[in-house]
């Protein structure tokens, strides 16, 4: 008897699902991109629109010519190095362990390439991606860098899409 081989390519989710357990390492993108935002953001305490609204500190005009004067500009930790992303561990919230922000800005090849470098980077633990509105899950494929066939992905269309 042959051994049956089991296809774990990606799944869809729509609302009913989306939000229920089955990956560990869920990607949103920016607010105005996804409906899911406001959802998830309820689950989480409101903590994805304090975030939005944080302005990191920045040192005083007076704090930054004592540093020039001093030539101490290399001890200082590079602010410029601070990433775009959102990680939020969720566990007591959410069925994931991480929620991740990545920036969408209207590319959606660059969204997946950061994606899939941060899921790379974390050992490619299993997967939920909320599409941004209006992107066809049926276009997906195109646009990620590996086989889907082996995956544990799971791809949740935009709530105002057709998801097709």
């Amino acid at each position: 008897m042959a051994a049956h081989q089991i296809n774990r390519g990606p799944q869809i989710l729509y609302q009913h699902g989306a939000l229920g357990a089955g990956s560990d390492f869920w990607v949103i993108p920016t607010r105005k991109y996804s409906l899911w935002n406001e959802k998830l953001d309820w689950y989480l305490n409101f903590l994805l629109s304090r975030a939005e609204n944080h302005v990191p500190l920045s040192l005083s005009d007076e704090i930054k010519k004592i540093v020039s004067d001093y030539e101490l500009e290399d001890r200082l930790p590079k602010t410029d190095t601070i990433s775009e992303f959102l990680m939020i561990a969720c566990e007591q919230q959410l069925p994931a362990r991480i929620l991740v922000r990545v920036p969408y800005k209207d590319n959606v090849e660059a969204w997946l390439e950061n994606i899939h470098k941060l899921w790379v980077n974390f050992s490619k633990p299993s997967l939920r991606i909320f599409l941004p509105n209006e992107f066809p899950v049926s276009q997906f494929s195109a646009f990620w860098p590996e086989d889907l066939s082996e995956l544990a992905l799971t791809l949740v269309p935009s709530q105002n899409s057709s998801g097709n």
